[in-house]
């Protein structure tokens, strides 16, 4: 999957924050975890603060709490690395399976959530060809001009990936799901486009500041 620096989670998730909340549930499982293993639920890995954890057994675990809004948040196993999940942490009944074929991982149940892995689904494939060719682009018995070929193929792929999550962001920019994509994702965006999006949202929406300040650096990239 695709994922920016983890410092963002927090920034990124804040603006979901327009609705109350109550209770959540976590059911999780995956065939990789071991009996006693512990999972975190965090909005930050730099910070160390969780918000939840949970204990493995049978290879399922459960969490259970309160949340005042709508939260991108993470949920991993320090044991094993690539047993992470980006989620929407948000009223309701959340069903996951961590997995480290990113394929075989997805996360549902609740309306952010169902968005999020329709997303992941349609750009999975994209994430694994451009891990793949990333691995390949250190291989020293490569010539100069193969690494500008893969190099090139790579950010074929980022803009194809790019391409993606704008329409995606297009159809959803009435919602803060739409909001939480054009933020989340600006770097793969070409700000013509992010503007673009931008003049579509609601009123409120463009108002805010995070939006405002995107539409800025937008707007100084387009005429640099």
């Amino acid at each position: 999957m695709f994922k920016p620096n983890i410092v963002v989670l927090a920034a990124a998730g804040a603006m979901l924050a327009a609705c109350r909340y109550n209770g959540y549930k976590i059911n999780g499982n995956s065939h990789n975890l071991d009996n006693g293993d512990t999972v975190y639920i965090t909005r930050c890995l730099d910070t160390g603060q969780h918000i939840d954890t949970a204990i493995v057994h049978e290879g399922r675990f459960t969490a259970e709490g309160t949340v005042d809004s709508t939260v991108f948040c993470l949920v991993y196993c320090p044991k094993q690395p690539k047993l992470t999940m980006p989620f929407f942490l948000e009223h309701g009944t959340i069903r996951m399976q961590l997995s480290d074929r990113p394929a075989q991982a997805y996360v549902s149940g609740t309306a952010n959530n169902d968005k999020w892995q329709s997303l992941m689904a349609e750009t999975v494939s994209i994430g694994i060809r451009i891990d793949l060719l990333a691995k390949q682009i250190y291989n020293d018995d490569l010539s100069h001009e193969e690494r500008v070929e893969i190099a090139d193929s790579i950010a074929t792929l980022n803009a194809k990936f790019g391409k993606v999550v704008a329409d995606r962001a297009k159809k959803e920019s009435g919602n803060d799901f739409g909001k939480f994509l054009l933020l989340y994702y600006s770097n793969f965006i070409p700000a013509q486009t992010i503007k673009e999006i931008i003049a579509t949202m609601p009123e409120e929406t463009r108002r805010q500041p995070d939006i405002k300040r995107l539409n800025n650096e937008c707007s100084n990239e387009k005429h640099k």
